[in-house]
């Protein structure tokens, strides 16, 4: 059994790609390090991030993160286990957007779209689909 968690936050500052890059390839590091999958999405400061693997790890990982001064306004939407992960071979996936392109994220809800889910994975695939529809609303996609 696995576990996953999805947060909401805002950055307190938008992040230059060379400084989101770093971040990223450190995530990447880390989580592959301590078995954790997910996939984080920006888009203009908004940050929706899935969190996968072992319980403890994955609520260490959160609490590290929630201490983060880039961070402000942390919301979990989703503290539960899982039977399977949905970003199994993604230490982090990492998608951004911004008001010219965030059609990135159209691509994988797309993917995930055909496939067979589990009702906890379809439920955190639900709150990715919110995030972006909401954004898509806002004006920030395409």
């Amino acid at each position: 059994m696995h576990h996953c968690l999805v947060y909401l936050s805002s950055s307190t500052d938008l992040l230059s790609q060379d400084e989101l890059a770093r971040l990223l390839h450190k995530s990447q590091r880390n989580n592959q390090a301590s078995g954790i999958s997910g996939l984080l999405v920006c888009c203009e400061g908004s940050i929706i991030q899935v969190l996968e693997g072992n319980e403890d790890k994955v609520k260490a990982l959160y609490q590290l993160i929630s201490r983060d001064p880039r961070h402000k306004r942390l919301i979990k939407l989703y503290d539960q286990p899982v039977e399977e992960r949905l970003f199994t071979n993604w230490p982090m996936a990492y998608k951004t957007g911004s008001a010219k392109s965030f059609g990135c994220v159209d691509e994988l809800l797309f993917s995930y779209q055909k496939a067979s889910l589990s009702k906890e994975n379809e439920r955190v695939l639900m709150l990715v689909r919110c995030f972006y529809e909401s954004n898509m609303r806002l004006g920030f996609a395409k």
